[in-house]
């Protein structure tokens, strides 16, 4: 790296990553939260899978999951459980690295459940899930992102609350057979471990969209709370958000069976992202977009099969291949939800770095959201894009290749807030060179290796 980036490299501290929003502040003070764009992960527990099916499962009946959780160990259906966690584990990061990367938008899925290692009349508890439980309490989790805010004073972060990622269900449709008074409880223990952390919208703050980033950290007021089944789940606390009504979710990632129109999507969601978000901050609304996506069901059945029957792989791999509609891609398959995603992001990128094209002095035509989530966030604020999971021994010339995801939208957040802070002028020089010398170290990198679904130059 040539010594001028080297030096603007070095303008950053080195715990940079996990207090950005201090180490910006210069930039964005004087900004609402809703002003700016803060990374997030999708499903952020599944790192911590166990291979019990949660009772409520997502995608699957309340019936069947409690008879797969029950039975499960007594039918022997252990190994179902590790296909499962296979196509249900999207990070790898645990809690407090993900927020030491760079982590501002938490994807909290959860359930009230029996635990891992109980038959499903055994004491419930809420765990995380993704189809599968995950092996620790939620309110461990909590725990953890509590103290991170602790030992980290300039920094915001946003939970959302959910089962399966649905804004507006309620009742027994997010959870299944919890009562409201289960829920609240739950709730209440949330509320009294973030005390006074918690941005309460009906404060002296005022509403998110009438408060800046440098009053909430001031105040100590540092973690906005959004839930779904919001009456039931918290009785209509003032101090949450309720999600089917303030975070505007756009699903934009797209299923691996159409890389080129998932591209063509969230590049047009980027284009008309300014404008939607001056709407939704009128509104009091936070601007989420996913960047998440499941594979096509030929795929996972084909990944069951290369599972169960790994002696007949070459056959499943091609037929796993032509479900995928990349050009020349034959015989590989991405047997685990993080292979899937992998190949995702690496086509993803492209629509990342488009929002840090343009002037430096202004902004850019396209831009992100309020929030960004997306899988298999990785060291130095990155998401990998080469063939190399965290799962996988196997290693490739750009296995571990890698994308700057989080420099990215931060210098974005620096040129929102630089445009309108000219009193600040010579910090935002610095911070700019800065961002960008950081990119470079982990910048959009396409090559052609069209036996694992990597081209140059399509879609």
């Amino acid at each position: 790296m040539p010594l001028a980036m080297l030096l603007a490299v070095a303008a950053l501290p080195a715990d940079y990553l996990s207090n950005w929003m201090g180490a910006l502040a210069p930039a964005i003070n004087d900004l609402s939260i809703l002003d700016i764009s803060l990374p997030g992960t999708h499903d952020t527990l599944t790192y911590d899978l166990s291979t019990t099916i949660s009772d409520g499962a997502n995608d699957i009946s309340p019936a069947l999951a409690w008879v797969l959780h029950e039975l499960g160990p007594i039918i022997g259906i252990a190994k179902v459980g590790q296909f499962i966690r296979s196509q249900a584990q999207t990070q790898w990061l645990d809690i407090t690295a993900q927020l030491d990367n760079g982590l501002r938008f938490v994807d909290f899925r959860t359930m009230y459940t029996a635990g891992p290692d109980s038959g499903s009349l055994g004491a419930h508890d809420w765990y995380g899930l993704h189809l599968v439980q995950t092996n620790t309490k939620s309110m461990v989790y909590l725990t953890q992102i509590r103290d991170w805010l602790i030992a980290h004073p300039t920094e915001v972060i946003a939970i959302w609350f959910s089962r399966h990622g649905s804004e507006c269900a309620k009742g027994n449709d997010q959870y299944p057979d919890v009562t409201p008074a289960v829920k609240q409880a739950f709730w209440a223990e949330i509320k009294s471990l973030f005390g006074a952390l918690v941005f309460d919208r009906s404060g002296s703050l005022g509403r998110l969209n009438s408060t800046t980033v440098g009053r909430m950290i001031a105040a100590g007021r540092r973690v906005v709370f959004y839930a779904t089944d919001h009456a039931e789940f918290t009785g209509n606390d003032t101090t949450v958000y309720d999600a089917c009504g303030q975070l505007s979710n756009t699903l934009s990632g797209g299923d691996l069976d159409n890389v080129a129109g998932a591209v063509q999507g969230l590049r047009g969601e980027f284009a008309g992202a300014a404008a939607k978000r001056a709407r939704l901050k009128a509104a009091d609304q936070l601007y989420l977009v996913s960047m998440g996506g499941a594979p096509p069901e030929d795929v996972v059945k084909a990944s069951a099969e290369i599972f169960y029957l790994p002696f007949e792989r070459s056959k499943y791999e091609a037929s796993c291949a032509a479900a995928l509609h990349i050009p020349n891609l034959t015989s590989w398959c991405p047997v685990t939800l993080l292979d899937a995603v992998q190949l995702r992001n690496y086509y993803l990128q492209a629509a990342l770095d488009a929002t840090a094209a343009g002037d430096a002095a202004g902004l850019p035509s396209l831009q992100p959201p309020g929030a960004i989530y997306l899988d298999a966030l990785d060291t130095n604020g990155s998401i990998r894009t080469g063939e190399q999971t965290a799962t996988t021994a196997a290693t490739w010339a750009s296995g571990t290749t890698s994308y700057a995801y989080v420099d990215t939208l931060l210098y974005f957040n620096a040129r929102v807030g630089c445009s309108a802070a000219a009193r600040n002028a010579s910090a935002c020089t610095t911070l700019l060179a800065a961002l960008q010398a950081r990119r470079a170290l982990r910048p959009l990198k396409k090559w052609v290796d069209a036996e694992h679904g990597r081209l140059a130059s399509w879609p």
